[in-house]
C-alpha cells in the first residue's frame, strides 16, 4: 500500500490507495463549513476522513461521524482518525447512506457531503472507484432526504456540487422543506467560469447569502481569499 500522507498544519492524511485522494473540493467544503456550537456531525461519504479532521479541528467538543461504504476507505479514516489529535470525537461508521434512512438515529447539528458527481458515461472501471465516484452510489435526493430526516431543527446540510447541478439541488431541497441559505461559486481564476457551487441548507431560511471566491490570481499563485479560507489548515 502507497502509505503517502498529506500534511496539515495540525493532522495528517494517510491516502494510501484510496479512491478518495485529498483534493481542493473536500478542502473548500471542510474550511467553508461554519459548525458554529454543533455537538453531533456527520460527514457523508467521508473518504479518508478529510472534511470530519477539519471540522474536528474547527470544533472544540463536537463529535463526528465519518459515513463511509467503502471498506478501504473507512479502515483509511479510522487510521487517520486514530493518529489525529481529536481521536476520541472522531468514528467512522461502515455502512451505505440508504442504512441511516431505513435505521434513524440520533439528529445530527451538521451533515456534510463532497458527494460523487461523476454520471454513468464517465464510469471507472475499477468498481471500487465506480462506487466511490459515480453519482448513482449517492445520488442528490438520498443525500438531502438523509439531510430532511437527520438534521436537528435548526441543522444545516453543506455540500461542494458543480456549478451545472446546483440548481437542480436547489430545487429538490425546496420540495424537501430544505432551503439554499448560503452560495459560494468556486472559480479556479478571477477570469473563468465557476466550476463548483458550496450550497448551505436549513428548514428555515432565516437569511440568504451569495458570494465567490477564486482559488488563484490571474499569475496562478493563490488568491487572498483563499488562503484567508484555507490558512488554518495549510498554505
Amino acid at each position: 500500500m502507497n502509505q503517502k500522507a498529506f500534511e496539515f498544519k495540525q493532522f495528517a492524511v494517510r491516502q494510501g490507495d484510496t479512491v478518495h485522494p485529498v483534493g481542493t473540493d473536500g478542502v473548500l467544503l471542510g474550511a467553508w463549513v461554519l459548525p458554529g456550537k454543533a455537538q453531533r456531525i456527520l460527514d457523508v461519504g467521508t473518504g479518508t476522513g478529510l472534511i470530519a479532521l477539519m471540522l474536528a479541528q474547527k470544533t472544540t467538543h463536537a463529535r463526528i461521524i465519518g459515513l463511509e461504504i467503502n471498506p478501504a476507505s473507512a479502515n483509511l479514516a479510522r487510521f487517520n482518525f486514530e493518529n489525529s489529535p481529536w481521536q476520541d470525537r472522531l468514528s467512522v461508521l461502515e455502512t451505505a447512506a440508504q442504512a441511516l434512512l431505513e435505521h434513524p438515529v440520533e439528529p445530527f447539528d451538521i451533515i456534510v457531503s463532497n458527494p460523487p458527481f461523476f454520471t454513468e458515461t464517465t464510469l471507472s472501471p475499477d468498481p471500487h472507484r465506480q462506487l466511490a465516484r459515480n453519482a448513482e452510489s449517492l445520488p442528490p435526493e438520498l443525500l438531502l432526504q438523509l439531510a430532511k430526516t437527520h438534521l436537528t431543527k435548526n441543522g444545516r446540510f453543506c455540500l461542494i456540487v458543480p456549478s451545472k447541478n446546483s440548481q437542480m439541488h436547489q430545487e429538490l431541497g425546496a420540495c424537501m422543506g430544505l432551503y439554499c441559505t448560503r452560495i459560494t461559486t468556486v472559480l479556479a481564476r478571477p477570469d473563468r467560469v465557476g466550476e463548483r457551487h458550496l450550497l448551505q441548507f436549513e428548514r428555515n431560511p432565516r437569511f440568504f447569502k451569495m458570494d465567490e471566491i477564486a482559488i488563484r490570481n490571474s499569475d496562478g499563485t493563490y488568491s487572498k481569499d483563499y488562503q484567508a479560507l484555507t490558512g488554518d489548515f495549510y498554505l
